[in-house]
């Protein structure tokens, strides 16, 4: 079975285990990890914390659009939201919503430097 993951992966396939793990595959020479499911939880985690009053300012790394609506809610009970973004994955639906946002390529390359 192993091995058939292992030929599914070079050919660019994504899998996963039976916990749902997802392994890396390789795309044009980068790899890429994808997590499914992680946007709900992310979600509840933003919109709970608000209600409990955790935290002023949430940082959300992600270029997905579909946090909008969360962020809005989070932003009426009064709560800041920043986005950090990377180039490959903005959403600038996301960036218009949050109250700031971050370019995270620019860090790493600043980092690197």
């Amino acid at each position: 079975m192993q091995s058939q993951i292992n030929k599914f992966r070079k050919e660019g396939f994504n899998s996963s285990d039976s916990q749902g793990y997802q392994y890396p595959w390789n795309l044009n020479e980068k790899f890429v990890f994808e997590v499914k499911g992680d946007d709900v939880n992310l979600a509840v985690d933003l919109i709970s914390g608000a209600y409990e009053n955790l935290y002023d300012t949430a940082i959300i790394v992600s270029g997905d659009e579909d946090f909008v609506p969360a962020i809005k809610k989070v932003q009426k009970l009064g709560k800041k939201v920043i986005n950090a973004y990377f180039k490959s994955s903005s959403s600038a639906a996301l960036k218009k919503t949050c109250d700031d946002f971050i370019y995270m390529n620019k860090i790493l390359k600043d980092i690197k430097n």
